[in-house]
């Protein structure tokens, strides 16, 4: 505690308190109040903050903040508890201050910690500190139990009588802190604890007890160290076994009761265990490692069956079936004559001791059980003997069905399938009815399909035979088994791929809990997109959330590419579609258009002529591009769009609608050929950057430069000028008018950008200053361009290549080469090759932009950009009117929209303006009825009054309404006297 002093009053900062502490002397503590540290009435001085009640003793205000105590090996912090807790060394029930450790979870009460102190004694008494107790311990040699092996300690020992607690000296030398146990996978650490329950021999209670800290993980150490401290007898077998009759390892522990599974006889005491399938062998029968017959070679072990097998020889009128697969022993038979236990040698060879089936999530083992079972598949009663079992989930299939998931029935179109108890007849198509869905994929069943008409259980024929296992790209690491979602009753798993919930058939991997439906399980990535590193792949449907990674918007409900290793996901209609297709829908092929809207179209209602529904003009189509007035939505062509996409079409040509970017389907034929060639491109390309151009100008090419600043610049002034002057005018044209039209353009043309500074005399570079946008890409080393005002959309090409005579970034070559066509002689300036580079960037930059920009979307902002970049191509000698000219145009469409949307808000909002103000109005209306009405009650109430009730109001007199109301009580009394 920190002292201080106010106004003369000692006062403390106390660090288990929001506020200061003052000390009180004896005369000013309250009565009756307790002390929070340890709950107990404060008689004498204390420490005390008024304001929250708050009482210490001194003797627990001077408690430090953190000790070590032999007791446990982490350092114990002082916190303070609301309610009770047990303490860790006198398991008894406390409350207020305790010394923790937040890691061990353990609490100690400050008593047990402290009491050490008043235990010490003289030097040579015997007593020592261990971290088994919390007090020190004596040597003893009285007979007790010993706490750690429960054996009768005779000999020398170490305790305490004060709490009975005792331990052999040779017990207290192995016992650790901290142990690595073969029973788990974290180390455990040695603890005091007032209730736990071991997970091996299932005793609870209190005391001694090692514990996993993150998995709360606890074993008793009886069980923890019994291969160590038990007798002799147990000491001899080791802690963990591999045995020939189990797949799993076996780990030593005492059970009060279990039955063998090898010789099925009923035992207690130490039992080999395996926790995960609950399997038990006896010290005898694990012992036995491998069983052999003296004097008879041809006997053989096997892990089917305890005894040794030997040769069975078939008897005339004796049929025996085979364990395994039911059948008779047609086949060579091994058999134990003891057990009656019969086995083909072909069923020998291939039967699996762990399996991992659909029908189950976990691995099923193969358990020679000593009670009988009902199938979880064919639901029929299995007597006693070999199943695969799930000792977790006591789940439990008999061998013909866990090893034979399809059975076909010779010369009949029937099936006996895992997934159903009964036999599956084929159905032709359409031959089912239009509601039932196949319970693998939960589609509909209008082609071929497997089903029992009983049961109303039907299965497509391909689901039906699925394999069992699969190797997938989008999970490399491990193999994907088919499980039965809805067999087991287990809740939906997502698709990890199209994120559907599944109910029936996945291919899952239970170790990543990775799961894939059986439609997204065969889905191949084979479309090239732009600079992705990887193949996308084409899902028909997304089920959930994703966002597409070009809009921002949510792909639910609609097709979708995605790239599973990077989370890359695109809208369909945001990523490269097939230039051309043919569809059913018309006679000639359609072309891919970025947008259909005809500029005579006034109304803002357009249709798909597939499915005569209106459609989005946002979004791009399909349409004949031969003269037919044929339009259809993408989504009314996904049959031939996806397939293609996928592939199936062989090698097709796609380009991204409205940017621009062309692409390709990467076919399985092609596809190493493919990366190859990429490979060699990448290796080959040099690209350049902006900066990079900029900073290799030599002095005429940066005089260039300047002459265009300067031109711009006496340009920016005239438009300024210019905009002053009619601010000056102070007329108001009306709104929406050719007038008002034109002053929006005035001040749509004074947008200017700095994109550069002008050269020094002397200097060998420009002067640069980073820009830090928030755009895709940063330029790379020192930029050209001042602060922030460099368009982003210009940022999004940097990297440039040589095309023809001059250097330009590849995604605007298509741009570029349009220009060229439009372009007269005379138009193009004879500028350095650098700087007409640096300008037909700006110039092809504006036009990319504008080309992935619909009207509607257009802004003030973006209308103002375009125009001051192009200026500076204006600037620089590039006759680009047309260009003006069609901003313009796209200006005063943006006027126009902007102008009706306001009309149509402004009427709407009127009209609600009206409809609020006629609602209050009817309020204040009823208000005052209601008002007036009492008013005239009063009124007709003072007419109607009689004289009797004058007079009696008159009798009282009102002026005793100011004194105090026992004025005159004696008075009145002594009157009644």
């Amino acid at each position: 505690m920190i002292e201080m002093s106010f106004y003369g009053k000692r006062r403390f900062k106390y660090f288990l308190h929001r506020h200061d502490l003052e000390h009180l002397e004896k005369e000013d503590v309250p009565k009756g109040v307790f002390c929070k540290g340890c709950n107990r009435h404060i008689l004498g001085h204390a420490y005390s903050c008024s304001r929250c009640e708050f009482y210490l003793h001194p003797s627990c205000a001077e408690l430090l903040q953190e000790i070590n105590h032999f007791f446990h090996q982490c350092v114990l912090t002082l916190k303070i508890f609301s309610s009770s807790f047990t303490c860790n060394a006198c398991y008894q029930a406390r409350s207020g201050f305790a010394y923790v450790c937040e890691t061990c979870r353990v609490n100690f009460d400050p008593e047990c910690v402290h009491q050490l102190s008043t235990m010490k004694s003289e030097d040579g008494d015997g007593r020592i500190e261990h971290f088994s107790h919390h007090h020190p311990l004596k040597d003893y040699e009285a007979e007790a139990l010993c706490h750690i092996c429960g054996q009768l300690c005779s000999g020398p020992a170490w305790g305490c009588s004060q709490c009975n607690f005792y331990l052999h000296k040779y017990c207290m030398k192995i016992l650790p802190r901290r142990i690595k146990h073969w029973f788990h996978s974290c180390p455990l650490t040695f603890l005091t604890l007032p209730d736990y329950r071991c997970v091996v021999c299932l005793k609870t209670g209190s005391g001694l007890i090692f514990r996993c800290l993150k998995c709360r993980f606890e074993l008793c150490v009886e069980c923890c160290l019994m291969s160590v401290i038990k007798s002799n007898r147990s000491s001899k077998h080791p802690g963990e076994i591999q045995h020939f009759f189990h797949s799993c390892p076996l780990i030593l522990k005492i059970s009060s009761s279990f039955t063998c599974n090898g010789c099925l006889g009923h035992r207690s005491d130490f039992t080999y265990w395996c926790q995960h399938c609950d399997f038990y062998l006896d010290l005898m029968c694990a012992r036995t490692f491998a069983i052999k017959s003296e004097g008879e070679e041809k006997k053989i072990q096997h892990f089917s069956h305890w005894h040794p097998l030997e040769p069975f020889e078939k008897m005339e009128d004796y049929e025996v079936l085979c364990v395994v697969c039911g059948n008779p022993s047609s086949d060579p038979t091994y058999c134990c004559s003891r057990c009656k236990f019969y086995i083909h040698k072909s069923c020998m060879d291939t039967l699996p001791q762990k399996i991992q089936r659909f029908f189950h999530p976990c691995p099923l083992i193969l358990l020679n059980t000593p009670h009988s079972y009902q199938c979880a598949a064919c639901d029929e009663n299995c007597l006693p003997g070999l199943t695969f079992c799930c000792g977790n989930c006591h789940f439990q299939l008999d061998t013909r069905c866990a090893l034979q998931p399809m059975i076909k029935y010779e010369g009949q179109e029937k099936i006996k399938h895992i997934s159903h108890v009964h036999p599956l007849t084929l159905y032709p198509e359409n031959n089912v009815h239009h509601e039932v869905c196949c319970k693998g994929c939960e589609k509909n069943c209008s082609i071929l399909a497997y089903g029992c008409s009983n049961c109303n259980f039907y299965l497509h024929k391909s689901c039906a035979e699925l394999p069992l296992e699969i190797m997938n790209s989008y999970h490399p690491a491990h193999p994907l088994i088919l499980l039965n979602v809805g067999s087991q009753n287990l809740k939906k798993v997502k698709c990890n791929f199209c994120l559907k919930e599944c109910g029936g058939f996945v291919f899952r991997c239970g170790e990543c809990n990775f799961n894939l439906d059986v439609d997204c399980a065969f889905l191949k990535p084979t479309v090239e997109f732009m600079k992705h590193s990887h193949l996308l792949t084409v899902v028909d449907n997304i089920y959930g959330e994703l966002e597409c990674c070009a809009c921002n918007r949510s792909c639910i409900s609609s097709p979708a590419f995605r790239c599973l290793e990077c989370d890359y996901n695109l809208h369909l209609v945001c990523g490269p579609l097939p230039v051309t297709i043919k569809h059913k829908c018309h006679i000639d092929p359609l072309t891919l258009k970025d947008f259909y809207v005809e500029d005579e179209d006034d109304d803002d209602e357009f249709y798909c002529d597939a499915c005569e529904e209106r459609r989005d003009p946002k979004l791009c189509v399909y349409y004949c591009e031969i003269g037919c007035p044929m339009i259809v939505e993408v989504k009314c062509v996904l049959s031939v769009v996806i397939p293609a996409l996928r592939g199936e079409r062989g090698d097709v040509k796609l380009r991204t609608a409205v940017r621009q970017i062309t692409s390709k389907v990467i076919s399985k034929e092609l596809m190493v050929t493919e990366m190859k060639q990429n490979e060699a491109a990448n290796e080959t390309r040099e690209g350049l950057s902006f900066d990079d151009i900029f900073h290799s100008l030599n002095a005429s090419e940066k005089n260039e430069i300047n002459d265009i600043i300067e031109r711009m610049q006496k340009k920016m002034k005239r438009g300024k000028e210019s905009v002053k002057g009619k601010e000056k005018d102070g007329t108001h044209p009306a709104l929406f008018t050719s007038e008002a039209f034109r002053r929006f353009m005035d001040c749509i043309d004074a947008h200017n950008i700095c994109l550069w500074k002008q050269y020094k005399q002397g200097s060998s570079s420009l002067k640069t200053k980073r820009s830090l946008l928030n755009s895709a890409m940063i330029l790379n080393g020192p930029s050209v361009v001042l602060g922030n005002e460099f368009p982003s959309f210009l940022l999004e090409q940097n990297e440039f290549v040589k095309i023809g005579d001059v250097l330009l970034s590849p995604t605007l070559n298509s741009i570029y080469m349009q220009l060229l066509g439009r372009f007269r002689d005379d138009d193009i300036p004879g500028l350095s090759p650098k700087v007409g580079s640096l300008i037909l960037y700006i110039l092809c930059g504006v036009i990319q932009n504008m080309s992935t920009t619909k009207v509607v979307d257009v802004t003030e902002h973006k209308l103002g950009e375009w125009v001051a970049c192009l200026k500076w191509a204006e600037c620089a000698g590039f006759k680009i009117q047309f260009l003006f000219r069609h901003i313009k145009r796209v200006a005063r469409v943006h006027y126009v929209f902007r102008a009706r949307k306001l009309l149509d808000s402004s009427e709407v909002e009127h009209q609600q303006e009206i409809e609020r103000t006629r609602e209050e109005v009817e309020k204040l209306r009823t208000k005052m009825e209601a008002a007036t009405a009492k008013f005239q009650l009063i009124e007709e109430h003072k007419k109607s009054r009689t004289a009797r009730e004058k007079q009696f109001l008159k009798k009282t007199p009102l002026a005793m309404q100011w004194k105090p109301a026992a004025d005159g009580l004696f008075d009145i009394v002594k009157d009644h006297k």
